[in-house]
């Protein structure tokens, strides 16, 4: 964490660091709590690979309330990155960080984002490129 926000190593094959929402910032910092910064918030250095996702793992193996709904992380992760497409985030920006390597795996994503309104629309198209 520095002034510029919080940054997540994403390890494994496609290693990367990802900014995270500014609005989660503050409920990560609770919940990692006393972790040393080279700690891991999920895993361990130790672990046998089991599995390609680490999450699907951890929701699989946790206890959670019957009253809410399991979490899905392939509907976890369409919500972020349809919330990412909605706020017009860089499509190179956003596929570097999502890991995302086609723009064919973020297209078919494009229906659950707004439509511009026709002034936005313009406004967008009209921008030169700085």
């Amino acid at each position: 964490m520095d002034a510029d926000g919080t940054l997540v190593t994403v390890r494994g094959d496609n290693a990367r660091q990802v900014p995270l929402l500014g609005r989660w910032e503050d409920d990560l910092l609770h919940a990692i709590g006393t972790l040393e910064p080279e700690d891991r918030v999920f895993g361990s250095r130790s672990r046998a690979r089991k599995g390609r996702n680490l999450v699907n793992t951890f929701v699989a193996n946790s206890v959670l309330s019957p009253q809410r709904p399991r979490p899905q992380t392939n509907r976890m992760r369409a919500t972020s990155l349809v919330t990412h497409l909605a706020a017009r985030t860089d499509i190179r920006v956003l596929m570097t960080a999502s890991g995302v390597g086609k723009f064919e795996n973020l297209a078919r994503l494009l229906q659950y984002v707004p439509a511009l309104d026709t002034a936005e629309y313009r406004r967008m198209l009209r921008k030169e490129a700085g």
